[in-house]
């Protein structure tokens, strides 16, 4: 099924949850803040949360420094 993910096409699986694919881009789910069709998607919604067909989704790595 076809996304787009951070502005490019992408594919997932049917059924896909946020939390298979931050597994699937190797991400700490901890470091990441993910907002899908413009909507922010919370760490506690990651394993319900289902993707669907056409979702626009952005996920930005936190960074820290000092």
């Amino acid at each position: 099924m076809l996304i787009t993910l951070n502005g490019k096409p992408f594919e997932v699986e049917e059924n896909q949850t946020v939390e298979g694919l931050v597994a699937n881009l190797e991400l700490d789910p901890k470091k990441i803040a993910i907002e899908m069709n413009l909507e922010i998607v919370g760490l506690h919604e990651f394993s319900s949360r289902k993707i669907l067909a056409n979702a626009k989704i952005e996920i930005v790595h936190f960074i820290g420094g000092g």
